[in-house]
């Protein structure tokens, strides 16, 4: 074959393959968009070409666009249930069983005797060690009751807002250890 020749054959071949690559595009636009003559909207098609998993080979697939907004809408069911709302806004209904809008007092009550208590245990563990580090013991308190606090309101009321339990938490916190440093103050010194 002449050099000439082969280079007209293949630009012809290359011209048929862009025109039937063209083609197929353009159907699959015109698919892929819903505009398929006599389709109404509830069944209309959606076509996409996907590459299969592992391969460079596409295939398309087209499916019923009311069967793909099932499939959404079940996929979005599914994923608040698995999350339990935990990205959304905190709305805090009250009503349900076990949530409220604030966190409850009995919680906080809790978290001040829980802080006590460890803190106490902790200065008796310290004393009997002969460590001269009481302000650990008020540190391993305030991270036990933060914990106990946490899943007070997380078991207790979950409607509740983060900002406000967290508020709260501190200020229980802080009312909590100022007495109790200075009740262990004043009974160090009469030693």
């Amino acid at each position: 074959m002449r050099p000439g020749r082969s280079g007209a054959v293949l630009a012809a071949v290359c011209a048929v393959a862009i025109a039937a690559f063209a083609s197929g595009c353009a159907a699959s636009q015109q698919s892929s968009t819903g505009t398929t003559k006599g389709a109404t909207a509830s069944d209309d098609m959606v076509c996409a070409a996907e590459p299969v998993t592992g391969s460079h080979i596409v295939e398309t697939r087209c499916e019923k666009r009311s069967d793909i907004e099932e499939r959404r809408a079940a996929d979005r069911a599914a994923m608040d249930k698995m999350l339990i709302n935990g990205n959304r806004p905190v709305t805090g209904v009250a009503g349900r069983a076990g949530e409220g809008t604030t966190m409850r007092a009995s919680g906080y009550l809790v978290v001040s005797v829980t802080f006590a208590a460890v803190a106490l245990l902790a200065l008796v563990v310290i004393a009997r060690l002969g460590l001269e580090q009481q302000s650990l013991a008020f540190v391993i308190a305030a991270i036990v009751a933060s914990q106990v606090g946490v899943l007070l309101w997380h078991r207790r009321s979950p409607g509740s807002s983060q900002r406000s339990v967290k508020l709260g938490l501190g200020l229980v916190l802080l009312a909590t250890v100022v007495p109790l440093a200075l009740v262990v103050q004043v009974a160090a010194r009469r030693r």
